[in-house]
């Protein structure tokens, strides 16, 4: 018989079936059929539920770990065949050496037999192997089920090698007297007190548990940087019990990360990298490191990680990132800054308005993607997923729809200004029809998005224009929108209905609904920009 006892938040995932104690997890639909289960279950070896309890952490980790490997498909990855190399050597010189420890005086027999036993395995996949109790390719096998890597035929070979050649090694040190080499090059960890799990698998047990809710959910984005920071922090403590952090690890963590270039998280491979790696690699140059910025949000992340953990009982006491963050710099210095006209004509030198492209590509979509940022004002992600039916008409006026926007003020009516309609944006939208209103741009990033693409190209096309001022970006568009704006004297509160700012108090709680399309209409036309040279 298989129960839960107590409260659901207190043994949450743990089943009791025949007096030991294991943590059941739900597979995701989507990968039920391919998992070919409901449910995934580990044993945690104990009949004690507060043993149970702190043992849980870690098998629910590896699991919910399992399920996204599982999405991602394909063979076991190097890096992967790497990890389960340096455990099987780990886990097989232990079991020897324990062994060897309870045979005293027999030493030098015993390794002479482990010897011969390598030789009677080695390259006998299929053969019962003695160190596991099976035959080497079926505990292979078992491992690329758990670890949710496809379970082919090169995937079973590659791993059966990697293990027979660990457990070869383990017992060559063993008969040599050589201590097995720390994993990923680290460092010996320094030995750490704590019952709690420890930081990578209560890092992933927060990210699974805020992605359930798909209403709540962290964006692509978000999930993925808290995952970096999470590993970073993991490789500086090396991996510490989370009840054994201290204030001093979290100010180490945070000075340390400083060091890094600015822009590291662009460098190829990066994100595989290890922080001493990162370190070695990347270094901040003299004038130059992480901005405060940069540095609290990893703050933030980790503070929150904390707080998260300590309402589930996992530690107690002072949060040790409370109170870290960094002095923010002054607007002014860090703002985006509109473009001026003589860097307008530049970026729009050359530029064709095609209707109807033979194919769409990034270079037919950017111009139209400047020129409405330039006479909407709108943001780069509301421009990129813009779909062709967002475009609406009312009392005979054309407008973007914006739907879905970063806040409840960003949900909007823009009416298209008369330059757009000059240029034959009418037109190209007749022309797409239904969907995606500019297909060349093609979504990217963790959230798929077509904005990212823009943002990763854009840089490259402005300099390529020559405009290389700094603190101009895509976003200078929309700055040189609302500035347009203030120049044609128009009140902050119809303007922040065109840009999808907040409205001042007054108009927002007695005239909630705001202007009708025709008042819009006045705003947007308001915006012009002389010396502009369009086609």
């Amino acid at each position: 018989m298989c129960k839960s006892m107590g409260v659901q938040g207190d043994t949450k995932y743990l089943r009791e079936r025949r007096g030991r104690w294991l943590v059941q997890v739900a597979v995701p639909n989507d990968l039920r059929a391919k998992i070919g289960r409901a449910n995934i279950e580990r044993y945690l070896g104990t009949a004690s539920l507060p043993e149970a309890k702190r043992l849980r952490h870690a098998k629910v980790a590896e699991i919910l770990a399992s399920f996204e490997r599982a999405r991602e498909g394909g063979p076991i990855r190097p890096d992967e065949l790497k990890a389960q190399a340096e455990a099987e050597l780990r886990r097989a010189y232990d079991a020897l050496a324990a062994d060897f420890l309870d045979s005293h005086g027999r030493l030098p027999q015993l390794a002479e037999e482990v010897a011969e036993d390598a030789a009677s395995f080695i390259g006998a996949s299929y053969q019962g192997n003695r160190l596991l109790g099976m035959s080497t390719a079926e505990h292979a096998e078992e491992v690329l089920k758990r670890l949710g890597a496809d379970r082919s035929e090169e995937s079973v070979a590659a791993l059966t090698e990697a293990i027979l050649k660990a457990q070869g090694a383990a017992i060559a040190m063993l008969q040599r007297g050589i201590e097995p080499p720390p994993f990923n090059g680290q460092t010996p960890r320094r030995h750490r007190h704590g019952t709690a799990p420890r930081v990578s698998e209560v890092g992933e047990l927060y990210i699974s548990e805020r992605q359930r809710d798909k209403a709540a959910r962290l964006t692509a984005q978000t999930a993925a940087q808290h995952r970096a920071t999470f590993r970073l922090f993991s490789d500086f403590t090396q991996d510490a019990p989370l009840d054994s952090i201290t204030r001093d690890d979290a100010v180490g963590f945070l000075d340390t990360i400083a060091g890094l270039h600015p822009h590291y998280g662009r460098r190829p491979g990066a994100a595989k990298l290890s922080l001493q790696e990162l370190l070695k690699r990347f270094p901040a140059g003299d004038d130059d490191g992480l901005s405060n910025r940069t540095l609290n949000r990893h703050q933030s992340a980790l503070k929150t990680l904390f707080r998260w953990a300590r309402k589930r009982g996992m530690v107690e006491g002072e949060n040790p990132f409370a109170d870290l963050a960094r002095p923010k710099a002054r607007q002014s210095e860090v703002t985006w800054l509109p473009f001026t006209v003589a860097e307008l004509n530049q970026l729009f030198a050359g530029a064709a308005f095609e209707i109807n492209p033979a194919k769409h590509t990034l270079a037919t979509a950017l111009p139209w993607v400047m020129a409405v940022a330039l006479y909407a004002g709108m943001r780069q992600g509301e421009i990129c997923e813009l779909e062709a039916q967002d475009i609406r008409q009312q009392d005979g006026i054309w407008y973007f729809d914006i739907t879905e926007a970063k806040s409840e003020a960003g949900v909007r009516r823009v009416p298209i200004h008369r330059e757009l309609t000059r240029l034959g944006l009418l037109d190209y939208v007749k022309a797409i029809g239904i969907g995606p209103l500019f297909l060349g741009v093609t979504p990217g990033g963790p959230d798929r998005k077509r904005g990212h693409t823009v943002a990763k190209r854009f840089p490259a096309y402005r300099r390529d224009k020559r405009v290389k001022r700094e603190r101009v970006a895509f976003h200078s568009f929309r700055k040189c929108f609302v500035r347009a704006l203030e120049l044609a004297k128009v009140d902050r509160d119809r303007a922040a209905q065109i840009v999808g700012h907040e409205r001042g108090f007054t108009f927002r709680v007695y005239n909630p609904e705001g202007i009708d399309v025709a008042g819009l209409r006045e705003v947007v036309e308001a915006v012009e920009y002389k010396g502009l040279k369009l086609p």
